[in-house]
């Protein structure tokens, strides 16, 4: 139950997220990272430390003082709380860049379009900072998201809005339900009805769905007559609406993650079940890749497989996770490692 529900804190839309603490000992890379740093564990404390691309220490986990990770790396920065529990916006090299609250909400703090949100301890309520630790836009929200294309997620009272970097407001507080920009558009919600608005606020098609997901490779998941399919930028039906769950990729060119029943498996843009729905977990494509587990083993056993199903050589692993800036967390026994697409290990640690 812990990957699941860590997993559903990673993917889960503005609207639908609790706060969630990432749990201490979860290594794997979070799948919007844009920074090529990579998590290991190592001391006499456990702390935390990352590697580059390469499988070069750049943040040793012996010096570190990192006693948990709340948001990975993004823009070059990270969330952390320190051994003496302070929490703090670190940068590549593991430099302190400024303080942030320790709560709940750390997997919030991610820095996109230059700004971070923050929450004010003594209000409750949110802003954003800057790179340099400095108010972007003061507080005055009830929630606030990460920022994505410039245009950032906000709730007021019960209901949500969508605001430019300058805290403008693009879609002044009256939507139920909303999700992040991606591809150039948003799912938004009004009493049960949803839809995609454009980055001006404008709908950008005349259909409402029952629900609906923020677009990855081309495919906005939507939900019709509780039934889940998606549609391309264009607002037609590619995948017809036939599934009881539906997530989008985070690569370009790979399939639509689906399930039928108990099972998952993945769809094309042709509509076409390229890997038919038989694994107990899998993970939404990433790099290009999807991590699934052995339909014939209900706990371990996992391994990759490619746009068209055809599994990767790199081995079947009790733990894998996506890959993202085409490195993966693997684990075999005790053995923690960072692989690449081909299987070859660029750093490895023992549990």
């Amino acid at each position: 139950m812990r990957r699941r529900k860590f997993i559903a804190a990673l993917l889960a839309s503005p609207a639908l997220a609790a706060p969630y603490r990432p749990e201490h000992g979860i290594v794997m890379k979070f799948l919007d990272s844009d920074t090529p740093l990579f998590p290991y564990r190592g001391g006499i404390n456990r702390t935390w430390g990352f590697i580059n691309a390469a499988g070069q220490v750049v943040i040793p986990a012996e010096t570190s003082r990192i006693e948990a990770r709340l948001a990975d790396f993004n823009e070059g920065m990270a969330a952390v709380q320190l051994d003496d529990g302070r929490g703090m916006m670190i940068d590549a090299k593991g430099a302190p860049r400024f303080a942030i609250p320790v709560d709940n909400h750390g997997w919030n703090y991610v820095m996109r379009d230059g700004l971070v949100p923050y929450r004010e301890p003594e209000s409750g309520k949110w802003g954003y900072y800057d790179a340099a630790g400095k108010v972007a836009i003061p507080v005055q929200y009830d929630m606030a998201w990460p920022f994505r294309e410039q245009r950032g997620i906000v709730r007021v009272g019960e209901q949500y809005g969508i605001i430019a970097t300058s805290g403008r407001w693009i879609v002044r507080p009256n939507l139920t339900q909303a999700s992040e920009y991606r591809q150039g558009l948003a799912p938004v919600g009004r009493y049960g009805n949803w839809t995609y608005v454009h980055p001006d606020g404008r709908p950008a098609f005349g259909t409402d769905f029952e629900s609906a997901r923020a677009f990855g490779g081309g495919f906005g998941p939507v939900k019709i007559k509780s039934k889940w399919g998606a549609i391309d930028a264009t607002g037609k039906l590619v995948v017809p609406a036939l599934y009881d769950d539906a997530w989008a990729p985070h690569s370009a060119g790979t399939p639509l993650l689906v399930k039928k029943g108990r099972a998952w498996g993945f769809v094309d843009a042709l509509g076409r079940e390229v890997v038919p729905p038989k694994y107990y977990f899998c993970y939404s494509f990433c790099s290009g890749y999807a991590a699934v587990q052995d339909p014939n083993f209900p706990l371990g056993h996992y391994y990759f497989i490619n746009a068209i199903g055809a599994r990767l050589p790199v081995g079947t692993f009790d733990e894998a996770y996506p890959f993202v800036l085409d490195r993966a967390w693997v684990k075999l026994e005790r053995e923690n490692r960072w692989i690449t697409p081909q299987g070859k290990v660029v750093f490895s640690w023992r549990s």
